[in-house]
C-alpha cells in the first residue's frame, strides 16, 4: 500500500491533479494506493466527486481509520418520506432543497451528483441542516453514499462550531471534538471499538494518530507530499518505517534535512523526490539517500523540434558528468583518449561535476597538471545545465547507466547525443554504447564515433527515438521507477 499523505486535497491545484495522476499510474501497475487528508478539509467530499475516483481512494485520516463492518444505519428519511409526512413546501435550488414551514425555515437538503445518460443528477442525501424558529442552524447531518450517517454538528447561535460527533458505521459514537466559544478546538476524544480512548489538544495531533493507526493496521510507504508542515512528526510514528518526501520549495528541503541529520529517523527516509534542478536541491545533494529526479507538478518535458546534426556539433567533444559516487576509471579514460588522439587531434573531453564544490574537483585538476593533459582535458566550473554540452557534444559518457533515470542523460539522447557508457556490450541501437572495461575498444569507441559521420549520425537518430516516449513522459516513467524500487 502507498499512502499520498496531504495536507488539503484540491482537484484543480497542480499538487492535487499530481496526486491524482500518481493514483491511475499506481492502479495500472496493480499497486494500491489512496491519498489521504491530514487537515479537518471541509470540502473534501465535494473535491472526491470532482475526482471522480472510487471513494476509498481519497480519504480524510479519520475516515480511514474507521472500521468496516456490514453494519448499516440508513438515513432515516428520503426527501419523499419528508413531504409525504409533514406539510413542509419544498424549493429547489441546486444542488440545494430547502423545506419551509408557511415562512419558516425547516431544513435544507443536500445530495450527491450524479451522472445519468450524460446528465448531472441529484441522488442520495449527502447533508441535512435543521433551523430553529429564528433561522439559525442548529445541527447538519452528514451521509456518506451508502445512507451511513458520517457525523453531525451542532452549532451555537452565532453560527460557531459547539461540537462535532463522528460515527463508527454501526452508530456509536467515534469521535467527539468539543469547540471553544470562538469555534476553535478545544478537546478531541476518541474511541475505539476496543473501548480504547485517547484525547488531543489539536487536529493535527489528532491526525497523526489516526494516521499511524492506519499504517499500523495496513503496512505501507508514505509519501508526504507537503514534508515542511508534517514530515517533523509523521517521522516519529513508530508504525511508519518507509516515508518518502515530494519536495517541492526550500522549506520542503530544510525540513528533510532536519530529519536526515537525526541518527535515528534518518532511515525511514527510503527516496527523495526532487527537481535536481531546483536551487534547493544542493540542500539534498549529499545526503546518502536517493534522489528521484522528479519535478513535481510538470508531468513532461518538451521534446526539442531539431536535434543538431554532426556539421552542427563541436567536433571530437565528449563531456561527463561527475556525481562523486559515481566517477569514471580515469586511468581507462587516459589510456582511450591518449589511443585516440594520436588519429584525431581535436578530441577532447570536458568533465563537468554534479555539485560544483565537489572534492574531487581539485583532485582531479592536480592528475590533469601533473600528466600534462590540459590539452586534452578541461575541468569545468560551470555545471552542465548552464552550458550547450548535452546538445553540441559529439557524445555524453556516463559512468553508470544505472542513471538513466538522470535528466540529464534524457536530456542528451532527446538531442541526438550518443551516449557512451561501461558494462556489456550495446552497438548503439538505443543510441548507447557500452564498452567492456578494455582499453583499446573504449579507444574503438570513441574513435568511430568522432571520425565516421554516417555512424555517429545512425547512433544520433536512435537516440532520438529512444528519447521521445522517455521525455514524453519523464515523470510517469520516474513514478514506476519509484514502483520497482518500492520493495
Amino acid at each position: 500500500m502507498f499512502y499520498f499523505v496531504t495536507n488539503q486535497f484540491d482537484v484543480n491545484d497542480p499538487v492535487g491533479v499530481e496526486q491524482l495522476k500518481r493514483l491511475t499510474l499506481f492502479s495500472d501497475n496493480q499497486q494500491d494506493a489512496k491519498i489521504l487528508v491530514l487537515d479537518d478539509q471541509p470540502d473534501l467530499s465535494q473535491q472526491k466527486d470532482l475526482a471522480q475516483v472510487a471513494a476509498n481512494q481519497i480519504q480524510s485520516v479519520f475516515t480511514a481509520i474507521v472500521p468496516h463492518t456490514n453494519a448499516t444505519v440508513r438515513v432515516p428519511y428520503t426527501t419523499g418520506d419528508i413531504q409525504t409526512f409533514t406539510q413542509y413546501q419544498a424549493r429547489q435550488n441546486g444542488e440545494e432543497t430547502a423545506f419551509f414551514d408557511g415562512e419558516q425555515l425547516v431544513m435544507k437538503i443536500r445530495y450527491f451528483t450524479a451522472t445519468t445518460g450524460g446528465q448531472a443528477v441529484l441522488h442520495q442525501i449527502r447533508t441535512i441542516s435543521y433551523f430553529s424558529e429564528h433561522g439559525d442552524r442548529l445541527r447538519t447531518e452528514e451521509y456518506d453514499l451508502t445512507g451511513n450517517k458520517i457525523s453531525t454538528h451542532y452549532f451555537r447561535a452565532d453560527g460557531n462550531l459547539r461540537l462535532t460527533v463522528y460515527f463508527q458505521i454501526d452508530g456509536s459514537s467515534l469521535l467527539t471534538i468539543d469547540y471553544d466559544q470562538q469555534g476553535t478546538i478545544h478537546k478531541i476524544s476518541y474511541l475505539d471499538r476496543a473501548g480504547q480512548t485517547a484525547e488531543f489538544a489539536n487536529w493535527m495531533a489528532f491526525a497523526t494518530f489516526a494516521l499511524g493507526r492506519t499504517v499500523q493496521n495496513t503496512p505501507g510507504e508514505v509519501i508526504v507530499d507537503h514534508p515542511a508542515t508534517s514530515l517533523d512528526e509523521l517521522v516519529k510514528l513508530t508504525a511508519i518505517t518507509r516515508l518518502t518526501p515530494v519536495v517541492r520549495n526550500e522549506h520542503d528541503a530544510q525540513a528533510v534535512k532536519q530529519v536526515l541529520e537525526q541518527p535515528d529517523l534518518r532511515s525511514k527516509i527510503v527516496q527523495i523526490v526532487i527537481d535536481p534542478k531546483a536551487d534547493y536541491a544542493t540542500l539534498l545533494a549529499d545526503v546518502g539517500i536517493q534522489l528521484l529526479p522528479i519535478a513535481a507538478g510538470d508531468d513532461s518535458v518538451d521534446q526539442p523540434a531539431t536535434a543538431p546534426e554532426w556539421d552542427d556539433r563541436q567536433a571530437g567533444q565528449l563531456a561527463l558528468i561527475i556525481d562523486d559516487q559515481h566517477a569514471p576509471n580515469f586511468e581507462q579514460l587516459i589510456g582511450a583518449l591518449s589511443l585516440v588522439r594520436v588519429k584525431a587531434e581535436q578530441v577532447k573531453l570536458t568533465f563537468f561535476f554534479q555539485r560544483p564544490d565537489s572534492p574531487l574537483k581539485q583532485q582531479l585538476q592536480q592528475q590533469v597538471n601533473q600528466l600534462g593533459l590540459n590539452q586534452l582535458i578541461r575541468i569545468q566550473d560551470e555545471v552542465i545545465q548552464e552550458t550547450s554540452a548535452l546538445e553540441q557534444s559529439a557524445a555524453f559518457i556516463v559512468p553508470d547507466i544505472a542513471n538513466l533515470k538522470d535528466d540529464n542523460v534524457l536530456t542528451a539522447l532527446a538531442h541526438g547525443t550518443p551516449i557512451i557508457t561501461f558494462g556489456g556490450a550495446d552497438k548503439g541501437e538505443l543510441g548507447i554504447l557500452k564498452a567492456n572495461q578494455d582499453t583499446f575498444e573504449l579507444a574503438g569507441l570513441i574513435q568511430r564515433l568522432i571520425t565516421d559521420k554516417d555512424w555517429w549520425t545512425q547512433i544520433s537518430q536512435n537516440a532520438q527515438k529512444t528519447a521521445k516516449p522517455l521525455r514524453r513522459l519523464t515523470v510517469w516513467e520516474l513514478w514506476r521507477m519509484k514502483l520497482v524500487t518500492a520493495g
